[in-house]
């Protein structure tokens, strides 16, 4: 069994057959020895992290995950000794090589001459061995465990406590439980933090069992990008693809975009992949860019509306990218919202558009970007730009060398996502103007201002604020929000003005005049 102590609050670790958090126990999943869950999850947290695990064999624990932990960020620990603890503050501690051993020499002996020598300390008595930590480096492409030596020692007539580390000696000191918030308030600060992560970590990889259970059975799952939230299903699957169709309200004839983990996964479903096209997705993958490229037989009709070019892209979300990357089949994942509404950029925003029919939503906090993917495609010479996104028009010249053009504008047949005349729009009416003066108000109107102060004569909270710092991209990602917002308010019409026509500004008004008319 394994403790944490976090503000005085015990909380155990056990074996079971299922992922649970509540009440102070985490429990590990069946496939996996508890050990490995628990470590492997640990050691994702942020570098400099300190974590404290207290159990009875620590030894044994990382030699259970030394085969299969990626990296390790082990700073520091607690060691437990009946009713006390001992706080170690130092992440680089080193152990005794046994050639350093002389013959004959027990290891408190050469402990004692080894920190002599390397800390110029003359007189330093070691008295007791009292515990051995145990931690791993990766050295020349292998894991390797270390023991670390912790002993009592006298020195200039105090008792005090060492181990051997790269820089000096490295105090520590036994505390009582009762002491144990000393600790806290000292070092510990973070503490709670790393509990909350490893929790989230141990929720996190549960949800991603259950969304490739979801998607290999053909179900839909909403997935976190850094655009917005889409709606995924297998994207080789005809069935599970129908369902997407079938959930968003979406006509057939409307192309839906096909997500990768990697460029050698893309590569796997089209024909061809022009240099050109290549540069781009050197320079913007992972991230908001979609390149139409030549589909190949692997891609169904349905995906592409019966066009011979597929869309594709890499999202930047950590989440959806471990998803990708632990599938053997590619996701279609249009935005996670009925046809024609407002893209979701929170899980909340999913729930809003579809309770329960959706059977997983991955909550990966507030999408980054906050606007749909820009689509890219090639046509003999030529590069042009199907959708606006967050990648501007200059950004993509630059990297081709050359001008671009921008066919936005759906015709007969629908090349692209996001080209239809009425698209992105809130329940409520919205409505662009170029003055707010000249508006009638009341208490049912709502406005949408870019970094203006707040209007008198409606009330406040039916206006926000998108970026008091005259942010674009700050407004990118909480412009969809704010139609969420101001669509709980059972309001008559919103109205908001057009964005500096530059950068993504240029894209943000094409979504506001999809969504909204002219008023």
């Amino acid at each position: 069994m394994y403790k944490v102590f976090i503000e005085n609050r015990e909380v155990n670790f056990r074996n079971q057959s299922s992922t649970l958090q509540s009440n102070g126990v985490i429990y590990a999943k069946s496939n996996e020895s508890f050990e490995k869950t628990l470590l492997n999850r640990i050691l994702e947290t942020p570098e400099n992290t300190v974590v404290t695990v207290l159990c009875d064999s620590v030894k044994k624990v990382w030699k259970n995950v030394l085969s299969d932990c990626k990296f390790i960020q082990a700073a520091g620990g607690i060691v437990q000794r009946e009713d006390e603890f001992l706080f170690i503050e130092r992440n680089n501690l080193w152990d005794i090589p046994k050639g350093k051993l002389e013959s004959g020499e027990s290891i408190e002996i050469a402990a004692q001459r080894e920190i002599e020598e390397e800390c110029g300390i003359n007189e330093l008595h070691i008295t007791e061995l009292i515990c051995i930590t145990y931690h791993t480096y990766f050295f020349k492409n292998k894991w390797h465990l270390k023991e670390t030596y912790w002993f009592h020692f006298l020195y200039n007539g105090s008792k005090q406590t060492v181990c051997q580390a790269e820089e000096g000696i490295t105090d520590a000191r036994w505390f009582k439980r009762s002491e144990f918030s000393e600790i806290e308030t000292k070092t510990y600060q973070s503490i709670q933090f790393v509990i909350n992560r490893f929790e989230r970590l141990m929720d996190e990889n549960d949800k991603l069992e259950k969304a490739i259970l979801v998607l290999t059975t053909g179900e839909c799952v909403a997935i976190p990008t850094e655009t917005v939230y889409g709606l995924a299903a297998n994207a080789l699957s005809i069935d599970a693809v129908s369902k997407i169709f079938e959930l968003k309200n979406r006509p057939q004839t409307n192309p839906l975009i096909v997500h990768c983990g990697s460029i050698e996964q893309v590569e796997q479903y089209v024909s061809d992949f022009p240099l050109i096209a290549k540069k781009l997705a050197k320079q913007f993958w992972p991230g908001p860019l979609t390149l139409l490229l030549p589909k190949n037989d692997k891609i169904p009709d349905q995906i592409t509306a019966g066009s011979n070019r597929v869309g594709v892209r890499i999202p930047n979300h950590p989440l959806t990218l471990k998803l990708l990357n632990k599938l053997d089949f590619p996701i279609a994942a249009p935005s996670a919202n009925k046809y024609g509404s407002v893209s979701p950029t929170r899980a909340e925003h999913v729930k809003i558009q579809f309770g329960d029919q959706v059977p997983l939503i991955l909550d990966g906090g507030e999408c980054s970007v906050g606007i749909e993917s820009t689509i890219v495609g090639f046509e003999e010479d030529k590069v042009i730009v199907y959708r606006l996104g967050q990648i501007t028009i200059e950004q993509i010249e630059e990297v081709c060398g050359k001008s671009v053009q921008i066919q936005n504008e759906a015709g007969e047949i629908i090349v692209a996502p996001g080209m239809v005349k009425h698209h992105y729009a809130p329940k409520t009416t919205l409505k662009i103007v170029d003055d707010f003066t000249k508006i009638e108000l009341t208490n049912r109107t709502g406005i949408i201002l870019f970094n203006e102060q707040k209007i008198m004569g409606i009330p406040s909270e039916n206006q926000i604020i998108i970026s008091e710092k005259n942010d674009l991209e700050e407004a990118s990602r909480k412009l969809y929000d704010a139609f969420y917002q101001l669509d709980k308010l059972n309001l008559e019409v919103i109205y908001m003005k057009e964005f500096p026509s530059e950068g993504i500004g240029k894209s943000l008004n094409d979504r506001i005049h999809r969504a909204g008319m002219k008023g």
